[in-house]
């Protein structure tokens, strides 16, 4: 499904949401793929106040087998969808670029550091990152991506954005 194209993406949205978009959409891997004009397209969608929970791989990991499993063209399973490795910086622009205020939830800086805020899954649950991949037992940040929230403004949002 191409959801840069809008109405391959409201027919996308009415099959997982039913009617109307107003929080707690989860578009990880398309908007990755299909990139700005996605993420306007989302924008167009949503209600004031309405947001989106987005996981794409995290350019930024320092671990080099995490990048070569998940980068475009890499060894991972679902690497052959994959057409950009972000950073955060990269996708906080994107999405900023669309008009969203942008809540990052949890990414890797240039300095290798983890950076992790607080969200609840029942916003938009991700399978991706800190707390729930098994692959995290032995260390917590194994297998990790970049999560943000993107909000379209218009109501009162209480998030702490970058």
């Amino acid at each position: 499904m191409d959801i840069a194209d809008l109405n391959s993406l409201k027919i996308l949205v009415s099959d997982r949401l039913g009617s109307g978009v107003s929080r707690g959409a989860c578009l990880g891997a398309p908007l990755a793929c299909a990139g700005q004009a996605a993420a306007v397209n989302c924008y167009r969608l949503l209600v004031p106040g309405g947001h989106l929970r987005i996981a794409v791989p995290d350019g930024l990991h320092p671990n080099p087998e995490y990048i070569d499993h998940v980068k475009p063209g890499g060894t991972g399973p679902e690497c052959e969808d994959h057409r950009v490795l972000y950073t955060y910086r990269a996708l906080f622009e994107l999405l900023e670029a669309a008009g969203f205020e942008v809540c990052l939830l949890e990414w890797f800086d240039e300095e290798g550091r983890f950076h992790f805020r607080e969200w609840h899954p029942d916003d938009g649950f991700v399978y991706r990152s800190t707390r729930y991949d098994e692959r995290n037992a032995d260390d917590p940040t194994a297998y990790t991506s970049i999560i943000a929230d993107a909000v379209k403004p218009g109501r009162e949002c209480n998030r702490t954005l970058l």
